[in-house]
C-alpha cells in the first residue's frame, strides 16, 4: 500500500460504518495509527478495536468542540492542528479565565467515563483532524481493555494550569460569539469527509489550506444562512413538538442506542404541517428540504449518509450530534418565530437543487443500511424530465429520449479545479453533461481549444464512434457538477429509440417517422389519470402528418392532453403556409366522390369512410379558429377557403343529412369571420416623441376608447422623417408599407436628390440602424428616443440625433412621492396586460424565423411590448440619476423596490425584472452613498428580489417561479425570446427532406405558455384606496425616459462625483 500522504485509504475506511469495515479497512487504519506516538505502544488487539469503532473528523478554525459543563457524547484525539480550551471559575466575586493550547497527540473527555460534566470548553485554532470515539463505545474498551488507561493518561487535558486573570481578548472566545449572533451554531463549518469514487484516491488536506471546498447548491448562499435555518428548524421543533427529538434503539447484531435523534419520515411529516400548503406541494419538497441542510452540514445522518431518505432513518441536527444544550430558551423560540418564513423561503429555493442531486444519485451504489440501492420513483423521474428540458445540451434530444435519460443520469462531483475527466486518447465509457462550473478541451500540440461552460457537454463522440477520446478534459473550477451517461445506458437509450420508431416509407423514402409516447390520460379513477401509448410525429413531409392528423387526432372529441394537433396549428406557418393548408384540406375533404343515392347501400361501406373524412375536416377547420384565433380570421386565403368549403358542404348535405353537423360547423366559422371582418376598423396610430404608437380611435361617447387594440396590417401610421439638417416631412402610409416605398414617399415630399438613399433610425445615444428596403412596419421597432432619418448611403455618418432626443432634464419625484406604489405597479400591470394581449401568437414565430421570410406579416404588437420593458427600466434609471438630493434619491430608491415588490404580486414578472434592470443599471449601483442611506431593511428586500433574477442553470429560479404562477401573468418576454432562439439556432428545420417536428414541439410549448399566460384578465378595479388613480395611469403611460446610457453615466457623475485616488 502506498503511503498515507499519497493515498489516504485509512481516511476512506473510518469514513464507512463500523459494521461495513473490511480487513483491509482495518489494515490501512491500523498502520496509520502506529505512526502516531500516542498508539505506538498499545497492545495490537486494542488498537484493532480503536480502528473499528473510531470515525475520523476534520474541522475548520473557530469550531466549538464543546463547552464547560457540558455533559459529552464523544472523546477524541487530536491527530494534527491547534485546540484552544478555555475554562473558567470565580475568584474574589470576580470571572477569571484559563487558557491553554493543545497540539496533535492531546485527547480530551475522559470524563465521559466517570458521567462528569466537560470542565473546560474546547475551540478549534486552526484546521484540525481528530479521531472520535463516541461514549458507549468508549465504556467498552476501558472495561475490556486495560492498556487503554495509558492512552488516556498521555497528554490527556482536563485541567489547564496556564492561566491569567481577565476575560480573554476579542480575538478570543468572545469574538467566535460576536461573529455569529446565533450562539448554538457552533458547527458552521464542519464537514464530514464521504466516500471517493471507487478506484479514485484523493489526497489529505495540508493543515495550511484554512478552507475546504464543498459542494455548493446552485443559488449560492453562505453556510452561515443554512446552519441557521437548522437552528430555527431545532429550535421550533423543541418547542412544538420535543418528542419528536429523542433516544432511538437500534436493534440487531450491533444494537445500540442513539441519542436525541429524529427519525426522517416524521421530519418530512412535521414540517409539511408546519408550512402553507401552497408553499411545499408534496413529500419530495419537503426531503430536498432536508437534503440541502443534511449536504451542507446543519444535519447529520447517525451512520453519515449523505442521501435524505423518506424512512425509518436517524437524524440529529448537529447541536445534538456534538450533545450540546438539549433546551431552547424563550428569547431563541421568539428569534426562530420572527424567522420561519424566511427560513421556509430559503429552504423552498434550494430544495429543488438539493432533490435533483438527492435522486441522482439513487442509481449508484450509495449505502443504506441493510437494503439495496433504491429505484426512482415515477414522480422522482417527472422531476429529473423537469430539469432536462432546460439544459442546452438536450434541446434537440425527444422527449422519449429525455424521459429515458431521467431514468440513468447520475450526478458526479469534481471537488478540485485542474482534475483530469479523462485524457486524449483514452477509451470512452460516459457522456458528461455540464451541470454547474466550466471545463478546458486540451488537444495534444494544440493546447486549450476551447472552454465548455454550464449547459454543455462533452464525450458523446467517442460512444457514437466506439473511437477513442479525441481530447482531454480538464475541470477548470472547484466544485463542479455534471451529470453523466455511462456507455451502456446510452447504447441502451438509442436501441430503445429506433425500436420504438415507425417508418412510413413511399418510392423508398421515409415520409413520415413516428415514436410511441407515454401520454396522461384522465380517467375518472380514484388516481385521476392513467399513461397510455400513443404514437407522437417526430418528422415527416407536411401533407402526410396533416394526413396522420385527420386521421388519429380528429373525432369529434379533442383530446386536450395530446399536443400533437395543437402543435400543428400553432407552428404550421413555418412549414405549411396557410395557402398550403387551405389547398391541402381542400383536397383532402375532395379525396374521394360519394356515390349517389340511387345506389342504395352497394357502396355503403365506402360512403361512411368518405363521409368520416368529411366531418374530419370540418371539425379540424372549427379547431383550427379556435387555436389561431385573430390570425385565422385576418388570413384572406382562410376566407376564401371557408366560402368555397361552405359551398361544397351545402351541395353533400343536400345528398347526405348526415353531413348537416359538419355543416353547421363551417357556416359558424365563417360567421364569425364575416362579423370580424365588419367589426374591424382600421386604426391610425402615430409615433409621438417617445417613440410609441399610440392609436387614436373614436368612441361612440366621444371620450376615446380605453381599451387598446392590435396593430393589424391594414393600419395606418402618422411618423416623421428627418434629414442630415434635422429638416423632417410628416407621412402617412399603411403599417405594412416597405421601406423603399417610404423611401420614394420622403424623397418626393422633401425634394432630395440622389437614388441611393436609405432609411435609417437614429437612436439617442448616436448610433445608427438601418433598414432592408423590402422591411415594414419600421416605425414600431425603433428605441424609446429614436428617430427615422433618411440619406444618401455615404452621408450615414453624418447623421446626429437631435437635442429632443435626450430625454428629460429634471426628473419627476414631486408626482411620484404623491403617488401610491401598489396603484402604479396596478396600472403598470394594467397597461402591460394591454400591449401583451395583443401580440398575436405568429409574431414570435416571425421575429424569431425572420421577418423577411413571412411576406405580409408584421410583429408590431411584439415590438411594442418589448420596447415597453426597455422604457420602464430607463424610466427607473432616469428618475434615480436626476434626483440631485440624496435624500429624495433614497426616497425614489425605496420606492421603486416596493413598485418591484408589488409588480411580483401582481404576477407581472416582466415589469418586475424591467424595474430591478433599471435599480440595477451601471448609473444607480455606483451611487455609493445613496446605497449606504438605504435601510437595511430595503437592503435585504433588494438582495432578495436579485436572488428571482439569477440567471445560473438557464434562469432556473426564475422558472421554477413562473411555473408556479396562476393567469393572469405577464411572463419574462426577453427570456422567452431567447428561449426561442435558442430553440432555432440548436434544431434544424429539416432532416433529409423532412419537417423536424421535435422542433416544432419545442417551439409550440413555449407559445402555448403565452396563451395560458393570458387565458384568464386581469381585474380593471384599483385594489387601493387612493383618489388620484387617473393621474397614476396617465403617467404610466407616458413616461420619459433617457435611453442614452452614456449620458445616464454623466448624470450619475454629477450627482456623485467618483472618488479620487
Amino acid at each position: 500500500m502506498s503511503n498515507d500522504g499519497d493515498y489516504p485509504d485509512w481516511i476512506f475506511a473510518l469514513d464507512k460504518l463500523p459494521n461495513e469495515r473490511n480487513q483491509r479497512d482495518l489494515h490501512a487504519i491500523f498502520l496509520r495509527l502506529q505512526k502516531l506516538d500516542a498508539f505506538t505502544n498499545l497492545p495490537s488487539s486494542l488498537l484493532l478495536q480503536i480502528c473499528q469503532c473510531a470515525f475520523y473528523e476534520e474541522l475548520d478554525e473557530d469550531v466549538v468542540l464543546f463547552r464547560q459543563g457540558d455533559h459529552g457524547h464523544n472523546w477524541y484525539f487530536l491527530i494534527s492542528g491547534k485546540l484552544t480550551c478555555t475554562s473558567s471559575e470565580i475568584r474574589n466575586q470576580k470571572k477569571v479565565f484559563h487558557t491553554k493550547v493543545l497540539t496533535g497527540g492531546c485527547n480530551l473527555g475522559q470524563c465521559l467515563l466517570d458521567h462528569r460534566a466537560h470542565p473546560i470548553t474546547v475551540v478549534t485554532k486552526e484546521w484540525c483532524e481528530l479521531l472520535r470515539v463516541e461514549k458507549g463505545d468508549l465504556a467498552r474498551l476501558w472495561e475490556n481493555q486495560a492498556g487503554l488507561e495509558k492512552l488516556l493518561g498521555s497528554k490527556s487535558v482536563e485541567i489547564l494550569e496556564d492561566s491569567h486573570n481577565g476575560y480573554p481578548s476579542q480575538n478570543g472566545l468572545n469574538a467566535i460569539w460576536q461573529r455569529s449572533p446565533d450562539k448554538h451554531l457552533i458547527v458552521k463549518n464542519q464537514r464530514s469527509r464521504s466516500p471517493s469514487p471507487q478506484g479514485k484516491s484523493r489526497s489529505p488536506r495540508k493543515p495550511s489550506e484554512k478552507k475546504r471546498a464543498s459542494p455548493s447548491p446552485s443559488i449560492k448562499m453562505s453556510i452561515k444562512k443554512l446552519h441557521h435555518a437548522g437552528f430555527v428548524l431545532r429550535t421550533l421543533i423543541l418547542d412544538r413538538t420535543p418528542s419528536l427529538i429523542r433516544d432511538h434503539r437500534v436493534a440487531g447484531a450491533g444494537s445500540r442506542t442513539y441519542r436525541r435523534c429524529m427519525i426522517g419520515s416524521e421530519m418530512v411529516d412535521w414540517i409539511l404541517q408546519q408550512s402553507p400548503p401552497s408553499l411545499i406541494k408534496c413529500r419530495l419538497h419537503a426531503v430536498g428540504m432536508w437534503q440541502a441542510l443534511l449536504e451542507e452540514g446543519a444535519l447529520s445522518h447517525v451512520g453519515r449518509e449523505l442521501p435524505f431518505a423518506d424512512n425509518r432513518q436517524l437524524y440529529r441536527f448537529q447541536e445534538d450530534h456534538l450533545g450540546l444544550e438539549s433546551q431552547s430558551n424563550p428569547v431563541e423560540v421568539q428569534r426562530a418565530e420572527e424567522d420561519w418564513a424566511e427560513t421556509l423561503e430559503l429552504l423552498t429555493k434550494i430544495c429543488s437543487d438539493a432533490l435533483m442531486r438527492l435522486i441522482l444519485v439513487k442509481p449508484s451504489k450509495i449505502r443504506t443500511w441493510g437494503q439495496q440501492p433504491d429505484k426512482r420513483e415515477v414522480d422522482e423521474l417527472e422531476i429529473v424530465y423537469e430539469e432536462l428540458l432546460h439544459i442546452k445540451a438536450l434541446a434537440h434530444l425527444s422527449k422519449m429520449v429525455k424521459r429515458e435519460l431521467a431514468k440513468v443520469l447520475m450526478i458526479q462531483t469534481v471537488a478540485k479545479g485542474g482534475t483530469t475527466i479523462f485524457h486524449q486518447g483514452d477509451e470512452g465509457h460516459s457522456w458528461y453533461i455540464i451541470l454547474h462550473g466550466s471545463v478546458s478541451v486540451i488537444k495534444y500540440g494544440q493546447g486549450v481549444v476551447c472552454v465548455l461552460n454550464e449547459g454543455d457537454d462533452f464525450g458523446k463522440l467517442a460512444l457514437v464512434n466506439d473511437a477513442p477520446r479525441a481530447a482531454t478534459i480538464v475541470v477548470r473550477e472547484d466544485n463542479c457538477q455534471f451529470l453523466k451517461v455511462d456507455k451502456g445506458d446510452f447504447n441502451r437509450i438509442l436501441k430503445n429509440v429506433e425500436a420504438n420508431t415507425v417508418r412510413l416509407k413511399e418510392h423508398g423514402k421515409d415520409v413520415l417517422v413516428l415514436q410511441t409516447v407515454l401520454i396522461d390520460k384522465r380517467t375518472n379513477s380514484p388516481a385521476g389519470s392513467s399513461k397510455v401509448q400513443r404514437y407522437s410525429v417526430m418528422a415527416g413531409i407536411p401533407e402526410k402528418i396533416l394526413e396522420y392528423l385527420m386521421e388519429t387526432r380528429i373525432d369529434g372529441n379533442i383530446d386536450e392532453v395530446d399536443t400533437l394537433l395543437e402543435d400543428f396549428l400553432l407552428t404550421h406557418i413555418i412549414f405549411m403556409p396557410v395557402s398550403k393548408l387551405c389547398k391541402s384540406l381542400l383536397n383532402h375533404y375532395h379525396s374521394e366522390c360519394l356515390s349517389a343515392p340511387a345506389q342504395n347501400n352497394i357502396n355503403a361501406a365506402n360512403d361512411d369512410f368518405i363521409l368520416a373524412k368529411k366531418k374530419k375536416v370540418a371539425s379540424f377547420v372549427d379547431f383550427w379558429s379556435t387555436v389561431a384565433g385573430s390570425s385565422f380570421n385576418e388570413s384572406a386565403a382562410v376566407g376564401d377557403f371557408l366560402e368555397t368549403l361552405s359551398l361544397d358542404a351545402q351541395e353533400d348535405t343536400r345528398a347526405h343529412p348526415e353531413l348537416q353537423d359538419s355543416l353547421t360547423k363551417i357556416k359558424r366559422t365563417l360567421d364569425r369571420l364575416r362579423r370580424d371582418d365588419e367589426c374591424t376598423q382600421s386604426h391610425t396610430w402615430e409615433v409621438r416623441k417617445q417613440g410609441l404608437c399610440e392609436f387614436r380611435r373614436p368612441s361612440s361617447d366621444g371620450t376615446g376608447s380605453k381599451q387598446r387594440a392590435p396593430v393589424r396590417v391594414h393600419d395606418e401610421a402618422i411618423f416623421r422623417v428627418f434629414c442630415a439638417d434635422h429638416t423632417y416631412t410628416t407621412l402617412r402610409t399603411s403599417v405594412s408599407t416597405a421601406v423603399k416605398q417610404i423611401i420614394n414617399s420622403a424623397s418626393e415630399k422633401m425634394s432630395l436628390g440622389g437614388h441611393d438613399l436609405v432609411l435609417c433610425e437614429v437612436k439617442s445615444c448616436g448610433e445608427r440602424v438601418t433598414f432592408r428596403s423590402d422591411d415594414i412596419c419600421v416605425t414600431s421597432r425603433l428605441s424609446c428616443n429614436g428617430y427615422i432619418f433618411v440619406s444618401p448611403r455615404e452621408h450615414l455618418d453624418a447623421l446626429t440625433p437631435l437635442p429632443s432626443q435626450d430625454g428629460p432634464e429634471e426628473g419627476t419625484i414631486t408626482i411620484l412621492e404623491t403617488m401610491d406604489s401598489r396603484e402604479i405597479a396596478h396600472q403598470l400591470t394594467l397597461y402591460d396586460f394591454e400591449l401583451f394581449k395583443c401580440i398575436h401568437e405568429s409574431e414570435l414565430i416571425y421575429s424569431n424565423f425572420g421577418r423577411h421570410n413571412f411576406p405580409g406579416c408584421i410583429t408590431a404588437n411584439l415590438d411594442l411590448f418589448i420596447r415597453r420593458f426597455n422604457e420602464i427600466q430607463y424610466w427607473v434609471a432616469t428618475e434615480l440619476v436626476l434626483a440631485t438630493n440624496i435624500q429624495k434619491r433614497v426616497l425614489l430608491l425605496k420606492k421603486f423596490l416596493k413598485i418591484a415588490l408589488h409588480c411580483r404580486e401582481l404576477n407581472n414578472v416582466n415589469a418586475f425584472f424591467a424595474v430591478m434592470m433599471g435599480i440595477n443599471n451601471t448609473a444607480v449601483t455606483r451611487l455609493a452613498q445613496t446605497w449606504d442611506k438605504l435601510p437595511a431593511k430595503f437592503k435585504k428586500v433588494h438582495t432578495e428580489l436579485e436572488a428571482v433574477m439569477d440567471p445560473t442553470r438557464n434562469h432556473r429560479t426564475y422558472r421554477l417561479w413562473i411555473a408556479k404562477l396562476s393567469p393572469p401573468t405577464i411572463p419574462f418576454m426577453p427570456l422567452l425570446l431567447k428561449d426561442l432562439t435558442f430553440i432555432h439556432d440548436g434544431n434544424k428545420n429539416y432532416f433529409d427532406g423532412l419537417v423536424n417536428f421535435e422542433k416544432m414541439h419545442l417551439i409550440a410549448s413555449s407559445i402555448r405558455m403565452v396563451k395560458y399566460s393570458r387565458s384568464e384578465p386581469y381585474a380593471a378595479e384599483s385594489t387601493s384606496l387612493v383618489k388620484n388613480v387617473p393621474e397614476i395611469r396617465e403617467y404610466v403611460r407616458h413616461l420619459q425616459v433617457i435611453d442614452n446610457q452614456k449620458l445616464l453615466n454623466q448624470h450619475s457623475n454629477r450627482i456623485e462625483p467618483p472618488k479620487t485616488v
